[in-house]
């Protein structure tokens, strides 16, 4: 059976509703403060799960996949790689290392926009429980904490077949979890030793001597390349990928992956599993900047609806969800417009601890947009 990229042709798109930028910021508000019965009960913080997608990176500087200016309408001809070809295929294999040499610096010294911020806002304030995204670009934990060492260790999360899949996201504050991996990790596919994706990118330097001259260049900004979500480059016809070299797995030579989600791969056990488990613990669900094409993000939807959980969509632009949802805003606003809004909303509604009102403040005054020539997109 042939493989192929999601797209969200035959999906019934209902006409959105035309609100304004303020009943946008009243109804987001209004959703999050009074989360609705299920046939779960809410946890006791306040029993909203919020899932995220490329749009919501967009804002930084990373492209998205779909909408205006993504990286499927930019270039019709674009494919990511699928996982039998990286895991058949050595000449896939350099292409795609080749690529993502080049693009995972600029996704590494990408900035929180102020989406990311006044989502880790809403997590800080307890207003939502947890975080599921389909961003591999480690933006989210950026913006929750300026301490990535624990984030950066090399040690795999959630692989364990023993481990209570909410255990280990629940000892985190906040729980983020990203259901497509990141790429700031690197393993073996043979014996799964793991690797920070830092220390990977040095022996990539080391080993292409040349590509890292090309690297410092696009770093500095004397080079423009097109950066697509998923980490990798678009490079004009005539790269010799073959000369590439990529370092095999210090412990057994095996082949290194980055420990991403690939079309084609499933999501490991445990990964699916906390899924599940954080959508059926939630009493709601809030999609932000996604347009829920892959099946692994609309499952959770469908899961929530299923259950009798209502479900609300900020995003720019059509999503598969859109005849799903109970409500959705964003088309002419986007979450960057909306979110920040409604926490200070939320900031003004209550009585908060002092220290916590300082570091939310502080949070939404740090959040900065990069525009990618031109406005907008969704994944």
């Amino acid at each position: 059976m042939p493989i192929r990229i999601p797209n969200l042709t035959g999906q019934p798109h209902p006409p959105a509703p035309s609100r304004t930028l303020k009943q946008s910021i009243e109804l987001v508000n209004h959703f999050l403060t009074n989360p609705s019965q299920s046939n779960t009960p809410p946890s006791p913080t306040g029993g909203t799960v919020i899932l995220t997608g490329a749009g919501v990176s967009v804002d930084s500087g990373i492209r998205a996949y779909r909408g205006k200016n993504g990286s499927y309408t930019v270039n019709k001809k674009h494919r990511p790689i699928f996982y039998h070809e990286f895991v058949e295929s050595e000449s896939h294999r350099k292409r795609y290392w080749a690529r993502s040499f080049l693009g995972y610096v600029p996704v590494r010294n990408a900035e929180p926009n102020p989406t990311h911020y006044a989502i880790a806002a809403l997590q800080k304030m307890r207003v939502v429980d947890g975080l599921i995204t389909q961003n591999v670009d480690g933006l989210h934990h950026k913006a929750c904490d300026t301490n990535l060492a624990t984030y950066l260790s090399p040690s795999p999360s959630l692989q364990d077949p023993s481990e209570d899949p909410l255990s280990a996201l629940s000892s985190r504050d906040p729980s983020i979890l990203e259901l497509h991996g990141t790429l700031r990790h690197v393993h073996c596919l043979s014996c799964g030793t793991p690797v920070g994706r830092d220390d990977f990118q040095d022996r990539l330097s080391i080993l292409n001597p040349e590509w890292k001259k090309y690297s410092d260049e696009v770093e500095l900004g004397g080079r423009q390349e097109r950066l697509n979500p998923d980490g990798d480059v678009e490079l004009g016809p005539g790269i010799r990928y073959e000369e590439f070299n990529v370092p095999a797995c210090e412990t057994c030579g095996g082949d290194m992956k980055p420990k991403v989600t690939f079309f084609g791969e499933s999501l490991s056990p445990q990964v699916r599993s906390a899924s599940h488990h954080m959508i059926h613990n939630a009493s709601q669900l809030l999609i932000i900047g996604s347009s829920l094409a892959t099946f692994s993000a609309f499952r959770l939807v469908r899961q929530k609806k299923d259950e009798g959980g209502p479900v609300g969509l900020v995003n720019v632009g059509e999503s598969r969800g859109d005849g799903v949802v109970d409500w959705r805003v964003g088309w002419e606003g986007g979450a960057g417009e909306i979110l920040p809004d409604v926490v200070r909303a939320l900031l003004e509604s209550r009585e908060w601890e002092e220290a916590l009102r300082r570091e939310v403040e502080d949070m939404l005054a740090r959040g900065k947009v990069k525009q990618i020539s031109g406005t907008r997109a969704t994944t």
